[in-house]
């Protein structure tokens, strides 16, 4: 039991690293973050407070703007620029940094114009820098937290964001103790040092690991300048995304009141972070497949069940003990905000459906075509949830009709005063959460179709591969080794002739893009049958050693003619040795002597020519 879920461990490792350093950034960030203000409201007066919130909320709204997509888009293009990482994200930074600090400081120069509660932050030169300063490094570091998520590198923007929270933290109380006047700007500032901080680790890491190549670090214009319809498209929908949960606490306090929009604050940020689940899977699904869409359908397959697992269990808990979790703020909190809260609970699963989307499209390139859905859903969010909002008068009557629809058709059960209190709780706070939650339902059943389709592993792309088939290698004809001889007679083995690879595919395509072979799992295709040919059997070669020269020249037997156009070298005395010649002389009738047989031995005769002369 133990082995098969280490092994799914193991496998999915970069998903679940990457998803659980994005979560535990948010409990971190927020824990330390509630600690922060606890402090600044014991030890610093509550305009000084006020103030120090007002400005720190302005950052983060421009900041976002000054963003202009890049974060996103290095999600994207990081996984599909190896090796071009480096002048990516520096490129990125200085260009982000320098619109940050433009606009911060125009935002400082017309605040006192703005609103005359504003007036510190344009007060002299100094708090002008301040505040351009602030938002450059505040959007340097939003870009480097997703561009390290882009890397698969989540770690990194986690112990960033802790340590960023600490030195906040801690400078914000050493700024208590030291200084006599406290102001707002005070408090503002430590944002901006906690966050110059946290970055030095970052910069001698890179540093570090590319000590042998400084230069891939430098920024290059060119990486960026093609890619800006990309960054322009990224801003302009995440814009649109940001909009409802930016106007909805808007709504509340202009609709309803004040104290209305504290309790559905409270609510949102417990809800959020039921919500951060999902959304931390999607942004991780976004990174890993987004130069390898051949895993897509896998990976959304395990996103999809450990959101959808995640939000039952998530979801269960706020809807059971709403009122206990909200008893920790008050008994206000308690009495007020745990019907919004349960219904707010309730979206986390339509939210997975509309995550997933967004996601799926971003891998695609195919944010043009999520555009008009996405504006009209959450033109449909906003609407919703004013007119829940609005119901308030009428709340009664409903519950009345309620009631009297259900003794209608059978069900006496639930009484008139059931039905009325129902009717009570539709409108205000609580209305205004189901038309939001029933918005977001409308728009996961227009979506589902793709992430379905994904989940199937059926969303196939025109004039692409779909597949590749398991066939078998044709068998082809051995190639025999060219006999090529040296100088001393000796056989050469030449290499074989290399031959391309031969792949088959099941069906026919009209263009073939970049194949790119990845570690993904094995599709089951089908098996292409090839009649096999038995190879030739070939007799080994064997590659002989070049013989040692002798220091003996043996002359061969050369014919006359061609000796004498031979020039030979030049050689030392040697003797040559021959064999002993017998000569047998037989008697005849002529000779004269005695009948016996004389032999003539001749003996090993030896002669010696001098390596001078010529044959």
């Amino acid at each position: 039991m133990i082995t098969p879920i280490f092994q799914w461990v193991k496998k999915n490792k970069a998903i679940l690293f990457n998803t659980g350093s994005l979560i535990g950034t948010m409990v971190v960030t927020s824990l330390l973050g509630f600690a922060y203000w606890w402090v600044a409201a014991r030890l610093f007066r509550p305009e000084a407070v006020g103030l120090a919130s007002a400005a720190t909320s302005t950052m983060m709204l421009i900041s976002s703007f000054c963003m202009m997509g890049l974060g996103t888009l290095l999600i994207t293009e990081i996984p599909r620029n190896k090796g071009n990482e480096g002048p990516l994200i520096s490129t990125a930074l200085l260009l982000v940094g320098g619109v940050g600090f433009v606009a911060g400081v125009i935002f400082a120069l017309l605040a006192p114009f703005i609103s005359p509660a504003l007036r510190p932050i344009g007060a002299g030169i100094q708090n002008i820098v301040l505040f351009g300063a602030s938002i450059s490094i505040t959007v340097i570091t939003i870009v480097i937290d997703q561009a390290v998520i882009g890397l698969l590198q989540g770690g990194l923007q986690f112990w960033r964001n802790t340590i960023f929270s600490i030195v906040k933290l801690i400078a914000l109380y050493l700024l208590a103790i030291w200084l006599n006047d406290k102001i707002g700007m005070s408090i503002y500032a430590t944002w901006t040092l906690g966050n110059i901080i946290s970055l030095i680790p970052l910069i001698f890491l890179a540093v570090w690991k590319n000590r042998t190549r400084l230069g891939s670090l430098l920024p290059r214009w060119y990486v960026l300048r093609k890619l800006g319809g990309a960054a322009i498209q990224h801003h302009i929908l995440n814009l649109i995304l940001q909009a409802p949960t930016q106007v909805l606490p808007v709504l509340v306090t202009v609709l309803l009141s004040p104290a209305m929009n504290a309790w559905f604050y409270v609510s949102s940020m417990l809800a959020n972070f039921v919500f951060s689940i999902a959304a931390s899977l999607t942004t991780v699904l976004h990174a890993t497949n987004a130069a390898q869409t051949t895993t897509l359908s896998q990976k959304t397959r395990l996103t999809v069940g450990i959101s959808a697992l995640t939000g039952v269990v998530t979801s269960g808990v706020l809807v059971l003990a709403a009122n206990l979790v909200l008893s920790f703020f008050g008994h206000s909190y308690a009495a007020n905000a745990a019907w919004p809260l349960r219904i707010l609970a309730l979206a986390a699963f339509p939210l997975i459906i509309k995550n997933h989307h967004i996601a799926i499209r971003r891998i695609k390139d195919e944010i043009t075509n999520s555009m008009l859905p996405i504006i009209l859903g959450s033109i449909l969010e906003l609407m919703l949830a004013t007119l829940g909002a609005c119901l308030g008068g009428s709340s009664l009557s409903h519950g009345w009709l309620v009631a009297l629809s259900a003794h209608l058709v059978g069900w006496p059960g639930l009484s008139l005063r059931w039905a009325m209190a129902l009717g009570a709780h539709l409108g205000g706070l609580t209305g205004l959460s189901l038309g939001w939650v029933a918005a977001l339902s409308v728009e996961a059943i227009f979506m589902a179709p793709l992430v379905f389709k994904t989940i199937r592993g059926t969303d196939t792309v025109a004039n692409t591969i779909s597949s590749v088939v398991d066939a078998d290698t044709m068998i082809l004809r051995a190639i025999r080794p060219q006999t090529i001889t040296d100088s001393l007679g000796n056989f050469i083995d030449t290499p074989t002739q290399q031959l391309a690879t031969i792949m088959g595919l099941d069906s026919p395509t009209d263009t073939i893009k970049t194949l790119t072979f990845i570690d993904a799992p094995t599709i089951k295709m089908n098996r292409i049958q090839i009649e096999e040919q038995h190879t030739m059997r070939l007799p080994k070669i064997e590659k002989q050693q070049p013989p040692v020269t002798p220091r003996r020249y043996v002359v061969p037997d050369t014919p006359a003619p061609l000796a004498r156009s031979i020039k030979r070298p030049k050689l030392e005395p040697i003797t040559m040795g021959m064999r002993a010649l017998k000569i047998i002389r037989t008697p005849s009738n002529n000779d004269e002597g005695p009948n016996q047989v004389e032999q003539e031995h001749i003996v090993n005769q030896a002669f010696s020519r001098n390596r001078n002369d010529e044959y």
